[in-house]
């Protein structure tokens, strides 16, 4: 705040008088608030973005005008890291530095200075006694520019705490919306263990087919020796005896060897080995497929679970964005609103009453950024108080009005 005669005035206000007497332009007033919104902010990259994106005339406004705000102590940590990103800054076309020096200069005046003197009503005759009547008029000028800045600054404060309001509704959709696609994601990663599962499953049936032709093989195996034979050995140089006797040169009755190569009880043992583990690995396999049956039924529930809660989460989300477009037509009806009030505000300020039995006219602007008009009367009601009624509007439905009564003793 400063204090200037006893009236309070905000930094806003201040600035915004100056910028009307200096007839600055409306973008670059609109660049040059946006830097000082965002730096008495919270995010402090943006002020420093802010700063980086002004040109050099709207640089050479902030920093003639900086000590008049309360992000004075800030500005220079703000500069420093947007100087350090060495980016070009050029100036506008047909800028005159004299002049954005003479609204720099004006902005450092004493408030008597900008405010117009109260007009005289005695004649030009006695010096002396005019003089002794400006020294004892009341300050009927100065209460209503304190009430009508005082009103203004509640308009401005009423509306940035909507806008706060507004920005931390945003915030808690948003961290919503990152909650939603985090579940998403865990849900994205159980689908894929489940496909999983389902694949290992699969290779497993493929295991199971191979134990079944592996007993298949065993079964070859098993008609394959039952078909085998010995040949009989028939002693040489004789003839098979009979009944018991000997035959032609006393060869024995028959000699039979009755056996097995070596090789086949080999391959009989570890074929009867094999069936051994197949059966084992086909009681595992078997109690494997049903436990993995199961499993792939309760994935397809989880599955269906899941494609339900995306569907919410979709219509959540929409619901979200939906949100999220309404605030920002908040803020952006919000901030008109702002606009127009303070427009009213200035031209309300720019009445001024010649006598008691006056009326006044003032049109008056923030930041260049629209207009408004103001009109009010003032009459005697007896020799020691008068009333006066004033009004304005933005001539697009926003309209400010007041009624006052003045009196001395």
């Amino acid at each position: 705040m400063k204090y200037i005669n006893g009236i309070r005035i905000t930094a806003l206000a201040f600035a915004t008088t100056l910028s009307v007497g200096a007839n600055v332009a409306s973008a670059s007033n609109r660049d040059v608030n946006d830097f000082l919104v965002k730096a008495r902010g919270d995010n402090y990259q943006e002020a420093v973005n802010a700063y980086d994106n002004l040109n050099a005339r709207d640089r050479m406004v902030v920093g003639g005008i900086i000590d008049k705000t309360d992000v004075v102590n800030l500005f220079t940590d703000i500069k420093g890291q947007a100087d350090a990103l060495h980016h070009a800054h050029a100036a506008p076309a047909g800028w005159d530095s004299n002049k954005t020096q003479a609204f720099i200069d004006a902005a450092h005046r004493p408030l008597a200075a900008i405010l117009p003197a109260a007009p005289s009503t005695h004649n030009d005759e006695n010096p002396v006694s005019r003089q002794q009547q400006a020294t004892t008029q009341p300050p009927e000028t100065a209460d209503v520019i304190a009430a009508d800045i005082n009103h203004a600054q509640h308009t401005a404060d009423s509306a940035a705490n909507q806008v706060a309001l507004v920005n931390g509704k945003a915030d808690t959709i948003q961290k919503e919306v990152m909650d939603n696609e985090t579940r998403d994601d865990r849900q994205d990663a159980a689908i894929h263990h489940a496909q999983a599962n389902a694949d290992a499953a699969l290779k497993t049936d493929f295991k199971l087919a191979e134990v079944v032709h592996g007993e298949q093989l065993e079964q070859a195996n098993r008609e394959r020796t039952a078909s085998q034979h010995v040949t009989p050995v028939v002693g040489k140089d004789g003839l098979n005896g009979k009944d018991g006797a000997d035959g032609k040169d006393g060869v024995t009755t028959l000699i039979t060897t009755v056996g097995t190569d070596s090789a086949t009880q080999e391959q009989v043992a570890d074929n009867t080995s094999s069936i051994a583990q197949n059966r084992t690995q086909i009681r595992t396999v078997r109690a494997e497929a049903d436990a993995q049956g199961e499993f792939i039924q309760q994935m397809d529930q989880t599955v269906s679970q899941h494609a339900k809660a995306i569907d919410t989460n979709s219509a959540r989300i929409d619901q979200n964005s939906k949100r999220i477009n309404q605030n920002a037509k908040r803020i952006d009806d919000t901030r008109e609103d702002l606009k127009r009030g303070l427009n009213n505000a200035a031209a309300m300020t720019g009445l001024h009453y010649h006598s008691n039995d006056a009326y006044a006219l003032s049109v008056g602007t923030s930041n260049g950024d629209g207009a408004a008009m103001a009109g009010g009367l003032s009459h005697s009601l007896t020799q020691h108080t008068a009333a006066t009624v004033q009004g304005s509007s933005s001539m697009d439905g926003s309209w400010m009005a007041s009624v006052g009564f003045s009196g001395d003793f």
